[in-house]
């Protein structure tokens, strides 16, 4: 071959080796790309299935764990079930013995009642037979019949009863009725009762006891409270100024006497604790006084919304309570829907708001009493009369309360009886045109109204109450005249007492004026009368009269009045 061609040959065959390599080398790296991939994805699968292994193996775990925890549980379970069946055996065991011993009291108390019962009627057997074999010396009291001897032992007080039970066996038979232990006044006998003795009454006569009067009995311990507690008869009991009562003692004794109506706790220590037991177990309460008790707080009243008891009040008394706030009477109304009379005396912490909260739910108030609470004004009194009939009104010592008070009160309460607004400094005539309008009013006192003259008298006695007014006090009116007197005997021909102290206006002329009135109770006190006056009084059936601070009337006037017809006549004179 030529050299040419050798050498294109070799350049030929140096290509195709070169192309053959290239070929190669691809094919090499395609499958080389292709395993990295396919390791990839067999490392990727191998992880997802290792992953759901691991929660599969986790899942079979927590089963395993909780088949095992409801064994325990229902293991646990039944324990406590068969536990608290022995457990209940056991409580109704103890509560089957303590109604067996209740019902074991209960049966010897009603033995010893009868037994009492009979020996008591034994008694007034031979007390009946000693009266039919009496002979001359006897006394008269045994020789009466025995209704009529009880009545007279019921007009001695206790110390005289304990000291005629000590006369002879009949008397003694005679105290030892139940019917004369049935009201018990501890009170006017508090200085020399002793501790013993009181639980000895309490205990030998708790079945008869229906009201009890320990006020300002400051020897009140627990032998006595534990035998105010066993008389579950009693209605009526006052612990009034009984300044070492706790509320524990109160607490036993509500418990222990389910029939109270009647609870006076006025001026004692009591907190909150008292109203919680009061509203827990006097279902029955009506009247309720804590006039002057100074450590209960608002709370306590909130018992009387969420408990049972105290629904039922009728009378609440909260004089002197000036702790109290609007909180305070918030719960009232709630608690106490049915409220009729409240007396909130001496407070001068009253504001408008805690009417507007008192007589939100309470429409059912007949008798309010707001003496000497200064800061009232119009609002309180229209909030009153938009809800209530009243029957009695007492105010005094406010200089807020305008002639519109009075136009809303008796337009809306016709059946006003008792009017008392002493010390109004802004009623006028126009507030007396209003008070004529009233068609039952019985008792009216004006005194210390300013403002009121004649023409607020002449509306009076020109009103619908001219015939019906028994009671009228106008003292220290000082524009009042001798005019008013007369149209006042003239025209209210009812009037009982008459008041006319103080008032500065007035001549002997109002005293003639009187001759032939009605009034049988006349208070002139501090007026301008002189002898001449008194005289004309000879027409008048007087039966009290009061002529104190008349510096006009000398021994003559005196001697006038001394010589009164023979009918009982009480006569006050005072310098």
């Amino acid at each position: 071959m030529e050299p040419n061609d050798i050498m294109m040959s070799l350049c030929l065959f140096e290509k195709a080796y070169c192309c053959y390599r290239n070929n190669l080398t691809s094919s090499c790296f395609r499958k080389w790309k292709r395993f990295a991939a396919q390791s990839k994805r067999d490392i990727a699968e191998l992880a997802l299935k290792m992953d759901l292994e691991k929660k599969r193996h986790e899942r079979n775990c927590q089963l395993v764990a909780l088949a095992k925890w409801l064994n325990w549980v229902k293991l646990h379970k039944k324990t406590q079930a068969v536990a608290s069946e022995k457990l209940e055996s056991l409580v109704n065991a103890g509560r089957l013995k303590r109604i067996i011993a209740a019902w074991r009291n209960v049966l010897k108390d009603s033995k010893r009642t009868k037994e009492y019962y009979k020996r008591l009627q034994m008694g007034f057997i031979e007390i009946g037979n000693r009266v039919n074999q009496t002979e001359e010396g006897s006394d008269i009291l045994s020789m009466l019949p025995s209704n009529l001897s009880l009545k007279i032992f019921r007009y001695l007080e206790l110390r005289d009863w304990l000291n005629c039970a000590e006369v002879c066996s009949t008397w003694k038979a005679f105290i030892q009725s139940g019917t004369l232990w049935s009201q018990i006044n501890f009170s006017v006998e508090k200085d020399w009762i002793t501790e013993g003795k009181m639980k000895q009454i309490l205990q030998n006569y708790r079945p008869f006891v229906i009201h009890l009067n320990l006020r300002g009995c400051t020897t009140l311990k627990g032998p006595s409270l534990k035998c105010i507690s066993e008389c579950r008869n009693v209605q009526d009991l006052n612990l009034s100024e009984c300044f070492n009562v706790t509320d524990v003692m109160v607490q036993r004794i509500v418990e222990g006497c389910p029939c109270l109506l009647y609870l006076n706790l006025s001026c004692t220590l009591i907190t909150n604790k008292t109203l919680r037991e009061l509203s827990r177990n006097c279902l029955n309460l009506q009247y309720l006084s804590l006039a002057y008790c100074y450590r209960f707080t608002d709370e306590g009243f909130l018992y009387l919304a969420t408990e049972k008891g105290c629904h039922n009040l009728i009378h609440l008394n909260l004089s002197g309570c000036t702790q109290m706030t609007v909180n305070g009477f918030r719960y009232i109304s709630a608690g106490c829907p049915s409220l009729k009379e409240i007396v909130v005396n001496d407070m001068p912490t009253l504001s408008d708001s805690c009417v507007l909260a008192l007589t939100s739910r309470c429409h059912c108030l007949s008798a309010i009493s707001l003496l000497d609470a200064p800061h009232l004004s119009d609002i309180a009194l229209e909030a009153i009369a938009a809800v209530a009939k009243l029957r009695t009104f007492r105010t005094e010592g406010n200089n807020q309360l305008t002639d519109n008070s009075w136009k809303a009160l008796c337009s809306s309460s016709q059946g006003l009886r008792r009017l008392h607004a002493a010390e109004c400094s802004r009623m006028t005539d126009a507030s007396l045109k209003s008070v004529a309008s009233l068609k039952n009013l019985h008792h009216l006192d004006i005194s210390l109204c300013n403002k009121v003259s004649d023409t607020g008298i002449q509306y009076l006695t020109e009103g619908s109450s001219s015939t019906k007014l028994r009671e009228l006090n106008v003292s220290y009116c000082c524009h009042i005249t001798d005019i008013s007197v007369m149209m006042i005997a003239q025209r209210l021909c009812e009037l009982y007492h008459l008041n006319l102290s103080y008032c500065k206006s007035l001549t002997d002329m109002s005293l003639e004026w009187l001759s032939g009135s009605s009034v049988c109770s006349l208070d002139i006190s501090g007026c301008n009368i002189q002898d001449q006056g008194l005289a004309a009084l000879e027409g008048i059936r007087l039966k009290k009269l009061n002529v104190s601070q008349c510096v006009y009337i000398t021994d003559i006037g005196m001697e006038l009045c001394q010589t009164r017809p023979s009918e009982p006549f009480h006569f006050t004179a005072e310098v």
